[in-house]
């Protein structure tokens, strides 16, 4: 998987992310199935500019958009005080080569190491 994903986000593709919340709804649960394409769709909702590039602004603002990404990434939704600790925690091992933004493959590091199991369908 490249660091970006193909095509335009849509109608169809914000059904998929719909249809996806029950993956997200499971995140505590090592060997959960999460496809690449939900994976590109939710780094698609956290990357605002389209730079290839999820940084700390935009993933606050897209969990507070999208409440079933901030619980698919284990982020509180109400990023508040101690839960802004939490928040920090999720960042900085999603951002592993500490560049201060996330790719979507380190985004998709992020799964594996959480012991998901990552799907190409």
């Amino acid at each position: 998987m490249g660091s970006a994903c193909s095509g335009e986000l849509n109608d169809s593709n914000q059904e998929l992310l719909a249809v996806d919340k029950a993956e997200a709804a499971q995140p505590q649960l090592k060997g959960t199935a999460v496809s690449t394409n939900t994976l590109c769709e939710v780094f698609r909702q956290c990357d605002a500019n389209n730079d290839n590039f999820v940084t700390r602004i935009e993933l606050i603002k897209a969990c507070k958009s999208h409440p079933e990404i901030a619980q698919m990434l284990g982020i509180p939704e109400n990023l508040r005080d101690s839960a802004r600790a939490q928040f920090e925690q999720v960042y900085q091992a999603l951002d592993a080569d500490s560049d201060r933004k996330v790719s979507l493959d380190e985004l998709r590091a992020y799964f594996v190491r959480a012991g998901f199991q990552v799907t190409d369908d």
